[in-house]
């Protein structure tokens, strides 16, 4: 069975193109499971979509959505597929979040929902086998004109999904010249255990936060250091190492590896004393992104943040002394925000 992985043209991008870790990491757990499968990124591949279609013969395809940015070219290539006979799944943020109004669009006939890895192997295997598919758990689907949702299901065990194959695609076709020549992003873990009113973590990854042991987190970055000419890492993490102790076993074993790779991540101005700034830097670390949200304390607390304004300078201050930039995210007229 062939599978065709669509990543919709989100038509722009501000610094550099970002790789679609969540596509890659599916389609490798699928080709690891026996099933023919390819990646095509409508953002660099100027391949024609019939083109490919009539020449690859997927059985299925997959089209994933990360925001709104991408949901035009999605429809459009949806239509095209479907012009050929072939199964739509749609998946990503955009369509776990905003189900109802994804399948507005005619030319889909199932949504996978939140993570693809264990819901899409599911599928394909059903499909090859030629057997329903309606009632495995992390789909939604229309019948007879209602929007039909299974059960959730649980997460992967991050340790247990193989390392991401780079020959699926090129990995330097997405290395970034943001803040780092030859930065990649990777992650080390998925969700966190917080519960930001304006944040979509709740419903994607239910405030769940699971962490990839540290060995195969580098064993990931060897491979494109010594392979690929990496040079920097931005991990996309939604908060990387929840546990200071994590934090610390991963700069040990990058000394012990003797890597050489500057890297950054998203973080809590809370999270880290002095102290801990100057070991993330011995260890490469070069720059860390807090959410500061806003500096009215009543903002912060309706939110839901739980990091006070003076926490987010503190950590600022320490990060400049240190030689680490501090990004600061900043969110202007939230609900209930007045002028002053």
């Amino acid at each position: 069975m062939k599978v065709l992985f669509i990543v919709s043209n989100t038509g722009y991008y501000r610094s550099g193109l970002s790789n679609p870790l969540g596509v890659l990491s599916i389609a490798t757990y699928l080709k690891t499971n026996g099933f023919d499968v390819e990646v095509y990124d409508r953002n660099i591949d100027k391949r024609k979509l019939k083109k490919l279609m009539k020449s690859y013969k997927p059985d299925l395809v997959g089209v994933s959505i990360v925001s709104s940015r991408g949901l035009k070219d999605a429809r459009r290539v949806s239509r095209i597929v479907k012009s050929f006979g072939t199964t739509v799944v749609w998946g990503g943020q955009m369509p776990t979040m905003q189900t109802e109004l994804c399948f507005d669009c005619p030319y889909i006939d199932y949504i996978v929902m939140s993570e693809g890895e264990l819901t899409f192997l599911e599928m394909v295997q059903k499909m090859d086998k030629r057997e329903s598919i309606e009632e495995i758990d992390g789909i939604a689907y229309k019948k007879d004109g209602k929007l039909v949702i299974t059960k959730s299901r649980e997460f992967a065990d991050l340790n247990k999904l193989p390392l991401i194959d780079w020959t699926l695609v090129n990995p330097r076709d997405y290395y970034q010249k943001y803040i780092y020549d030859d930065m990649l992003y990777l992650f080390s873990s998925k969700g966190c255990p917080f519960n930001c009113s304006f944040c979509g973590n709740l419903g994607y990854h239910r405030c769940l936060h699971r962490r990839r042991a540290t060995d195969l987190t580098l064993d990931e970055i060897e491979n494109l250091v010594k392979n690929h000419g990496l040079k920097a890492v931005y991990f996309t993490d939604e908060l990387w190492c929840a546990k200071k102790s994590d934090a610390y076993e991963f700069c040990e074993k990058v000394k012990e590896r003797n890597l050489k790779f500057y890297w950054g991540c998203d973080s809590r101005a809370d999270q880290y004393t002095k102290e801990d700034l100057q070991m993330l830097y011995d260890s490469g670390c070069r720059w860390l992104l807090f959410g500061g949200e806003s500096g009215s304390e009543l903002m912060l607390k309706k939110i839901n943040k739980g990091v006070e304004a003076v926490g987010v300078e503190e950590a600022v201050k320490n990060c400049k002394e240190i030689g680490i930039a501090a990004i600061v995210t900043l969110v202007v007229g939230l609900p209930g925000e007045t002028e002053e």
